[in-house]
This record gives structure tokens, C-alpha cells and sequence, in this order.
């Protein structure tokens, strides 16, 4: 993965090698060589409030493929936009960053609520196995 040595070179050019990029209080402070870290703790730390409610919304509605879909394509944007960050936005691919992230998690719920609609009761232990080792 190329992103992370490189937002850490864009915030070391920025800030210095190991500038201060944001004071946190008493949680510390977060530097030049700890902003990709800190980005992917903080998607993260967000799909553990995100992913169990996209896996009740897809587990009781009929919007599995559509979030799927708007998923694929928030992150696709997210991932392609990572092109254009340069000099001193660094800020702005680390919240591009976290997007994709995010967005990579999450299909990975709603595909699990497909099951229920592609096997039958009796079928599912099998198709999911069989799935897995597949994948």
C-alpha cells in the first residue's frame, strides 16, 4: 500500500519530519509520522458505529443493493480522488482516505445479508462454507 508513505511524506513536507499536526489534549498529539496511522484508527473506530447498524438496515429492508452500489461508488471517488492530493493536502487525503476505508467495510456486511436470499434454510450452512473457501 502506497498511501501511507505517502500522505506521511506530504504532512513531513508540510509540518516537518516530525511536526505537530494537531494537539489532542489530554489524548496527546497527533505528528507528521503518526497522521496515516491515526487516519486508518479513525475509520476504523467509525465502522464499529457503522457496520452493525448497515447490518440491521440490511437484514430488514430491501436496500442491500443499493447501499452496496452507493458504497462501491463512494469509495470509487474517494479512491480516485486520492490522485489529486498533493503539497499541503495531506488533510484532505487522510479524510479520502478514511472515506475509502469506510467504504470497503461496509459491502463486506451487506454482502453477508445476500445469503439469506440466494439458499434456502436447509442450504445455507453449505453455500456459506462453500462461499468462504471460495473467496
Amino acid at each position: 500500500m502506497l498511501i501511507g508513505p505517502y500522505l506521511t511524506a506530504l504532512a513531513q513536507g508540510a509540518v516537518g519530519e516530525n511536526g505537530v499536526i494537531a494537539s489532542l489534549g489530554l489524548f496527546g498529539t497527533i505528528t507528521a509520522k503518526s497522521f496515516f496511522p491515526q487516519c486508518v484508527s479513525v475509520s476504523v473506530f467509525l465502522q464499529l458505529f457503522l457496520l452493525p447498524v448497515l447490518g440491521g438496515i440490511a437484514d430488514y429492508t430491501n436496500l442491500k443493493r443499493r447501499l452496496v452500489g452507493m458504497f462501491c461508488a463512494f469509495g470509487s471517488i474517494a479512491t480516485v480522488s486520492l490522485y489529486v492530493v498533493e503539497g499541503e493536502n495531506y488533510l484532505v487525503g487522510g479524510l479520502l482516505y478514511i472515506i475509502a476505508n469506510m467504504c470497503l467495510g461496509a459491502p463486506v456486511v451487506l454482502y453477508n445479508a445476500f445469503l439469506n436470499d440466494i439458499a434456502s434454510t436447509p442450504r445455507r450452512d453449505g453455500v456459506s462454507s462453500h462461499g468462504y473457501a471460495m473467496g
